[in-house]
């Protein structure tokens, strides 16, 4: 029984340990060591905002002037076309940020899943690319362009 209970409770702690971890803890777990600690930031929010379906979060991401062409039914289109084209999204992973000059270039692993089609419904797993462009703007990173590719 005593060894049971250890390894029920070592289970724990492996579970409790394994959780997911956001693009902060790539290269090291404090902004100094992230290049693009605050770019990454955007585009994790980002991916919050459309795996939770707010609108309010995706906005607090988006400068005014650019959300004067996407309205908050816009985005509810948006994710109801995205939830049945690729499904649920089950998992964010940031990959890279890739070198070119004068604009940042961040990209992130999407998982999605959905039923299939099928009789048996087979559950069907789908990778996609999100891919965030950031610039400079006094000072401050701005969103230059963002999608699935």
């Amino acid at each position: 029984m005593k060894h049971i209970i250890l390894a029920l409770f070592g289970c724990a702690i492996l579970l409790a340990a394994a959780g997911c971890r956001s693009s902060a803890a790539v290269a090291g777990d404090t902004p100094e060591d992230q290049p693009y600690f605050a770019e990454m930031a955007i585009g994790d929010t980002i991916l919050r905002a459309i795996s939770e379906n707010s609108y309010k979060l995706f906005r607090s991401q988006i400068a005014a002037d650019q959300l004067k062409d996407f309205s908050e039914n816009d985005f509810r289109t948006s994710q109801e076309n995205m939830h049945k084209q690729f499904g649920k999204i089950t998992a964010v992973k940031f990959l890279t940020a890739l070198r070119t000059p004068a604009v940042t270039n961040l990209v992130w692993r999407i998982s999605f899943e959905r039923p299939g089609a099928g009789d048996d419904k087979k559950i069907i797993v789908q990778d996609m690319l999100f891919r965030l462009v950031t610039g400079k703007v006094d000072g401050r990173s701005k969103i230059l362009s963002m999608g699935f590719i």
